[in-house]
């Protein structure tokens, strides 16, 4: 018990640290006093709250929100396409780990297996040819019992995932999951990312990202510029 509070702490402090990064690129663009900061501080007051009554996030809103999240990539511009991907393919891991479940018990066990495994099956081609291990690795998960035994999910499971974005990417991301209040996307994103912000061509992002195995520092990126 002692373990898994420390885990939760650890976490909120993580979800705390990127709200705030969040608020001060708001800031730098718009100003302290603007009414769009005082508007987003509420809606992360209200976020945590509403996250902290409800708990998780059941399989319908989680397909519903990522699918909706992946629309708005796809029809981006391919300037910024690349970015973007990279910052959606742990959304993508982890949604599924997320309806697939952690325990093979319950009689809802079958369903959440054949939900977590369409939803898989529907969306893999995405990140094929950016991210082909993972995918392959991912697609061996076939129930949590799998899950626990792969090595990729008790990585992904127990640290936040390194990407390497554009500041104006990353706004992008993040604007749209707030637009529409894609609640569970964003806590995913708050809680499971670790996004670096770099100066490089967004052409050449995702091939940093994707050489450092998902741990990409700035120092890299600016030396790959």
């Amino acid at each position: 018990v002692a373990v898994l509070e420390g885990q939760l702490k650890d976490a909120r402090q993580r979800q705390h640290e990127a709200e705030r990064r969040v608020l001060q690129l708001i800031q730098q663009r718009v100003g302290h006093k603007d009414p769009l900061v005082r508007e987003v501080e509420r809606e992360m007051k209200q976020a945590r709250e509403s996250a902290s009554r409800r708990g998780t996030f059941g399989a319908d809103v989680l397909f519903q929100q990522y699918q909706r999240l992946r629309k708005w990539v796809g029809s981006a511009l391919d300037l910024y396409k690349p970015e973007l991907l990279e910052l959606l393919f742990p959304l993508f891991a982890h949604t599924f780990l997320l309806m697939m479940g952690r325990t093979a018990t319950g009689s809802s066990y079958s369903i959440r297996v054949n939900a977590a495994r369409q939803f898989f099956d529907r969306f893999r081609s995405d990140f094929e040819g950016i991210r082909p291990v993972e995918v392959v690795e991912l697609a061996a998960v076939s129930s949590p019992d799998a899950a626990k035994r792969s090595p990729l999910v008790q990585r992904l499971r127990s640290r936040q995932y390194d990407v390497a974005v554009s500041q104006y990417a990353y706004e992008l991301f993040l604007g749209f999951l707030h637009r529409y209040r894609l609640d569970a996307m964003l806590d995913l994103t708050m809680e499971r990312l670790s996004v670096r912000e770099v100066t490089v061509a967004p052409s050449r992002l995702g091939a940093l990202t994707r050489a450092s195995g998902g741990v990409a520092t700035a120092d890299d990126a600016d030396a790959a510029a």
